[in-house]
């Protein structure tokens, strides 16, 4: 179990969110915002957000601005996660003093995610969370859905070392509805539509909802 979130009506629930257009768009954040709100629990949120990259690059144009890119070689030459790099502190500094920390990637099967997800469990509160989006479908078949999402699950569970992450159903809430209505969901280009960004802020409200008092 995820611990408490130490907010109260009177306080602030800070957020770091770091992804792509499928964590910010058609506002997805601000009704997430507007949820808590009618809760009467005010959400500050910090964000970057760029159009189709992954975690790290987010990171990496925060602490780069001037000399950002998300090449492999700049990457690999700029883990800033990592306790050796010269760049460290301003990782520190970066993602510390959040409730919560979310984490939106493009694929979450893939090593330096979690590398990345170790570094903020180190640096994070005890009370903090890590909220990790879980990457749908397209896909129209049933079955190859299902091996997807399975697959994801058991990457996740085996590379994943923190108790303090939790992964953002995503995909298992879209799953319901391919076999059903595919364009309530996505757009023809996949990406989430007005009432697919809903649910999304509604998954993460469901997430978040239990844990504060």
């Amino acid at each position: 179990m995820l611990p408490l979130l130490s907010t109260s009506l009177l306080d602030t629930l800070k957020i770091l969110m770091l992804g792509n257009i499928l964590t910010y768009g058609n506002q997805m954040p601000a009704t997430f915002q507007d949820m808590m709100l009618a809760q009467e629990r005010i959400v500050s949120i910090d964000s970057i957000f760029i159009p189709k990259d992954q975690v790290e690059c987010a990171i990496l144009k925060s602490i780069y601005p001037e000399s950002y890119n998300c090449s492999s070689t700049f990457v690999q030459n700029h883990k800033v996660w990592e306790k050796e790099n010269e760049s460290y502190t301003d990782f520190v500094k970066f993602v510390s003093g959040y409730d919560v920390v979310y984490l939106q990637s493009n694929r979450i099967d893939y090593p330096l995610l979690y590398e990345i997800i170790n570094s903020i469990d180190e640096l994070i509160g005890d009370e903090a969370i890590i909220i990790l989006f879980q990457n749908y479908s397209t896909n129209t078949n049933h079955a190859t859905r299902e091996k997807e999402l399975e697959k994801q699950h058991n990457y996740f569970e085996q590379h994943n070392k923190s108790d303090k992450v939790v992964l953002l159903p995503v995909g298992e809430v879209f799953d319901i509805f391919m076999d059903q209505d595919p364009s309530k969901i996505l757009d023809r280009s996949g990406l989430p539509t007005m009432q697919g960004s809903e649910y999304i802020a509604m998954a993460l409200f469901e997430i978040i909802r239990p844990y504060i008092y």
